[in-house]
């Protein structure tokens, strides 16, 4: 049976489309890549590597040198923590505040990268007998210094530079021999077509085992973060128990939850 041209142009995307997040998964975990490495690795020639490079660079997603390509400056990459913490406060607080009614005393929760968990984390002072596990380098140290009748169960791995915490194969490793009460999660973004989604191949893994390893989903997501797309999508709306958030302003989330099944309790 013959297989017709956009049969082939299909599995070329794909090939294409693997072959880059397998680049940017390298370069999270060591900083840099070279061409001839990678070339030789997925049995390519370097040309093609290159245009990879180059269509990624132009994404924003890496810096191209010679020879091969390096982790964005922290300043490009992201931006700063201090304003990263401060953009939004007030939705992010509102959203932390709903989200501590649903922790009792007791439960063991793990709680994602963000500055919107961080706002709920601070909320936990009410809150006896936790025992919390997270990869973020913040949240750890709040818990750490401020939450003296918390258990800290510190998820490590190699640390993703300029970010504050940790993911990979070490970070999921661990993820898998734990389970969890609840998890509370945030989103870089959302869309009703690909879901929740992030900027990295290997924090998007870290949150997806979060997912399967716990009793209870949480996602916190204030409003702003709809109707935009980011890298790489770890869940559908229907993977979470509670979607949280500061407002639904044109009532899509409502309405979506409502024609799904298994759909989460909206909070607002």
């Amino acid at each position: 049976m013959s297989v017709s041209s956009s049969d082939d142009d299909n599995r070329t995307h794909f090939r294409t489309d693997e072959r880059r997040r397998e680049i940017l998964s390298t370069i999270e975990a060591d900083g840099r890549v070279s061409v001839s490495e990678i070339a030789s690795r997925f049995d390519v020639s370097p040309v093609t590597i290159r245009s990879d490079l180059n269509y990624l660079a132009i994404q924003g997603k890496l810096k191209r040198v010679r020879g091969g390509a390096v982790l964005l400056d922290h300043m490009q990459e992201v931006a700063d923590i201090v304003q990263r913490m401060t953009v939004n406060l007030e939705r992010k607080v509102r959203i932390a505040e709903l989200a501590n009614t649903l922790v009792r005393d007791g439960d063991t929760i793990a709680v994602d990268s963000g500055s919107t968990t961080f706002e709920f984390v601070k909320t936990l002072e009410n809150k006896s007998n936790l025992t919390i596990a997270t990869y973020d380098l913040r949240v750890s140290n709040y818990v750490n210094t401020e939450l003296p009748n918390a258990m800290l169960v510190m998820l490590g791995g190699a640390v993703r530079r300029g970010h504050g915490y940790c993911c990979g194969p070490l970070t999921t490793k661990m993820i898998d021999q734990l389970y969890f009460d609840k998890v509370f999660l945030g989103t870089n973004s959302f869309s009703s077509d690909q879901g929740f989604m992030t900027e990295g191949v290997q924090v998007g893994e870290t949150k997806a085992a979060l997912i399967r390893h716990s009793n209870i989903s949480v996602m916190l997501m204030d409003s702003t973060k709809t109707h935009s797309y980011n890298f790489i999508k770890f869940a559908d709306l229907n993977d979470f128990h509670y979607l949280v958030m500061d407002e639904d302003p044109d009532h899509e989330m409502q309405m979506l939850c409502a024609n799904i099944g298994h759909a989460p309790k909206l909070m607002i």
